[in-house]
């Protein structure tokens, strides 16, 4: 379905989108996923999230703590001071390794050869870099989606501002700013299928 439904890949992707938020909106982020917008098919996803990167929401409005806390994979930081995004490089190394393969399971012998060649073409990137010889640029349309990242991401007003760690149980908060600003984000990356 995520590749079908324009509609049902945004909210997919505002899953993810939740990295771009300040560490101390994520925990409304999350509690944004129960208030009915998001269909009951992602629930799995939302408690594998949930479970693993953000902790579950105690009665006492503390949470759990998650196997891969906030501090290690927010981007809004980053974001803001135009610092790469931690997977960008490692995505890219490994969508042209799965290119140069052109095949799902090689042969050992073409495994070999081809990171033998892939080992050579990076060696040659290498000495252009020690050379001076400036990067490759990133296409247009990355350059572009990144500015209005950047643009969402800088004119996002943070909802919390308390302790990202203790949310007060009776104190309500209005998720459209948070659905929003999740929605943009979505809008403008795109995850390998």
């Amino acid at each position: 379905r995520y590749r079908a439904d324009a509609d049902f890949s945004v909210l997919c992707r505002m899953i993810t989108a939740v990295a771009f938020l300040p560490i101390q909106d994520i925990s409304i982020a999350v509690m944004s996923f129960d208030s009915g917008f998001m269909p009951h098919e992602l629930d799995p996803i939302i408690d594998w999230f949930v479970i693993n990167y953000t902790g579950r929401l105690r009665m006492n409005g503390t949470r759990t703590v998650a196997r891969f806390p906030p501090e290690i994979w927010s981007v809004y930081y980053r974001t803001l001071d135009d610092d790469s995004r931690t997977n960008n490089f490692a995505e890219s190394s490994h969508r042209r390794l799965q290119q140069a393969f052109s095949c799902t399971h090689p042969s050992i012998w073409k495994f070999i050869e081809t990171l033998k060649r892939e080992q050579k073409s990076r060696d040659a990137d290498m000495a252009k870099c020690i050379a001076g010889e400036e990067p490759p640029k990133k296409a247009r349309r990355y350059r572009e989606a990144d500015a209005r990242i950047l643009n969402i991401v800088a004119n996002y007003n943070p909802i919390n501002q308390g302790n990202p760690y203790q949310l007060d149980p009776n104190q309500h908060f209005h998720f459209q700013p948070i659905i929003d600003f999740l929605r943009g984000i979505a809008y403008n990356y795109q995850m390998d299928q």
